[in-house]
Order: structure tokens, then C-alpha cells, then sequence
């Protein structure tokens, strides 16, 4: 990918994790990096003692693919939000 294909995705990503930290957010339940984390899910990964873990290498591997930078989602808010139970592809019982 070009440089500035991966500019304006690292934008894009920046633009929606922005997104989620609006000011009705929660306090974080946990910072990963200095990027706040609000967990408001019933999904069982949620639950799970390496959450921080597993948000920071997603996280980390996003930013590597597009180029971006931890220092960029200073700040920024994740909140995982949702129930259990997904509809996925006209599935209404997906964990």
C-alpha cells in the first residue's frame, strides 16, 4: 500500500476509535498505552483477565498494518459495548 493510501487509513482508524471516546463515555475501566477502555459488554472475551492484553496487541497490530502510531490514540476512548448473543450473518445466536 502507498503511503498515503496508509495515511488515510491510519486517519480512518484514528476517526472511528475518536469516535467511541465522546463525552458521555464512562470513565475507562483500564488504559492500555494511555488509551482509555470502557467495557459495557456482555460478551465473554470481555470477561477474561487478558482483555488489556488482548486490546493492546490488536490495538498494536492495527496501527503497525496502517502505519499509525500509540502516541496518536493519546487520549482516545475504546468502548466495547454489545451483548453476548450477535446477529451474524442471519444468525441471531453468535457468541
Amino acid at each position: 500500500m502507498r503511503k498515503a493510501g496508509r495515511r488515510v487509513a491510519s486517519l480512518a482508524l484514528l476517526g472511528v476509535l475518536a469516535s467511541c471516546g465522546v463525552s458521555s463515555t464512562p470513565p475507562p475501566d483500564f488504559h492500555v498505552r494511555g488509551v482509555g477502555v470502557v467495557v459495557d459488554s456482555t460478551a465473554p472475551f470481555t470477561l477474561q483477565a487478558d482483555l488489556p492484553a488482548r486490546i493492546e496487541s490488536t490495538v498494536d497490530a492495527a496501527l503497525t498494518y496502517w502505519g499509525g502510531s500509540w502516541q496518536t490514540l493519546e487520549g482516545v476512548t475504546i468502548t466495547l459495548d454489545g451483548d453476548r448473543y450477535v446477529a451474524c450473518a442471519g444468525a441471531t445466536s453468535a457468541v
